[in-house]
């Protein structure tokens, strides 16, 4: 496998969650509550920048608000405005140096010139940097599949796998992707086909993601860049791509039938999920052990007060939500009055 001569583009992830997001998530899962025989839930929150990413490239929002720091058309379109208010200003912002994963970008937040050489795309083409940060996040940060926490990729080439996808765009329609600025919804479903059935299925033919809003004109077609990016990112492009910089890891390499050392627990493959009443059940089974115990050790004491204090105990420490046991930063635990 020959060695790209390109540099590797290193974006960084940020795992951190945000006490935003978490009264966010908080506030939304307290309505869910409502109107159900439910005061209580978990939720196990995957890191911000994984929940902006993945709500991005697919519509998933349901661990985010209405506000993605990934949606960039909006962002743009004010620079350009300023720009026109305020020329000087923005000259001196033009001339600064911007960066983004080794490589060069413009103010505004798109790839430069170097990127669009390396990646063989044409030299007008509009590559944003969120665009990017979103695929990378989405296939490198850990987060909880199938009860444990796996990444998909070790690394990933985004260079190799968007220049494998414009080759293949470029196929499929004959050599005539860049003849247009722009494609309908229903043009883009013509020339992709079956590449896109799984997405279409999925999303029930909606190709309006945020990632595509961005990438949207006044008419309301989306550009050619919006659609290499998707593409690139359903298609699995920077797996076909076998750039030696991408490394997928051993959950990857299960997820797509390839020889793996991973193997789903049996316990995990047989086991079935618990209804929320056998849930109930089970935790008060362990309220009725630590409840025995306590009254073992408490045969000894004839004093009444003593034994009413043994109760008030008990009862404190079912209220106590330390009675749960100790959970992760990233678990919310989330109650109602009823």
């Amino acid at each position: 496998m020959q060695i790209p001569s390109y540099s590797l583009l290193t974006p960084t992830s940020d795992y951190s969650i945000s006490a935003e997001r978490k009264a966010q998530v908080a506030e939304k899962t307290k309505k869910s509550l409502e109107g159900t025989v439910y005061e209580r839930a978990e939720v196990t929150l995957n890191p911000d920048s994984y929940a902006y990413a993945k709500a991005y490239l697919t519509i998933d929002d349901t661990e985010i608000g209405y506000f993605n720091p990934l949606n960039f058309k909006e962002s743009v379109e004010q620079q350009m405005q300023d720009k026109i208010n305020t020329p000087n200003l923005h000259f001196l912002k033009e001339k600064q140096n911007h960066s983004f994963g080794g490589y060069g970008t413009d103010a505004y937040g798109f790839m430069g010139e170097e990127f669009l050489k390396v990646a063989n795309l044409p030299s007008d083409y509009k590559i944003h940097k969120n665009a990017l940060q979103a695929i990378y996040d989405v296939s490198t940060i850990p987060v909880l599949r199938d009860n444990e926490v796996h990444a998909i990729f070790e690394s990933i080439d985004l260079i190799a796998g968007i220049s494998y996808a414009y080759n293949e765009l470029q196929n499929l329609t004959n050599g005539t992707f860049d003849s247009k600025e722009a494609y309908s919804g229903e043009e883009i479903l013509e020339f992709l086909g079956e590449r896109l059935g799984g997405f279409v299925q999925y999303f029930g033919g909606n190709l309006n993601t945020p990632l595509m809003q961005d990438y949207t004109n006044e008419k309301g077609e989306f550009k050619r860049e919006g659609i290499l990016l998707m593409y690139s990112f359903f298609e699995d492009t920077f797996t076909k791509a076998e750039s030696p910089f991408t490394q997928l890891t051993e959950y990857g390499k299960f997820t797509r039938g390839m020889p793996s050392s991973y193997s789903p627990k049996e316990e995990d493959l047989i086991k079935k999920q618990k209804t929320p009443e056998e849930l109930r059940k089970e935790m008060l089974d362990k309220l009725g052990e630590v409840y025995l115990k306590i009254l073992e050790n408490a045969k000894g004491v004839e004093n009444k007060d003593s034994l009413e204090s043994v109760n008030g105990f008990i009862n404190a420490m079912i209220k106590d939500k330390s009675f749960y046991g100790p959970r992760p930063d990233n678990v919310l635990i989330v109650e109602i009055e009823k």
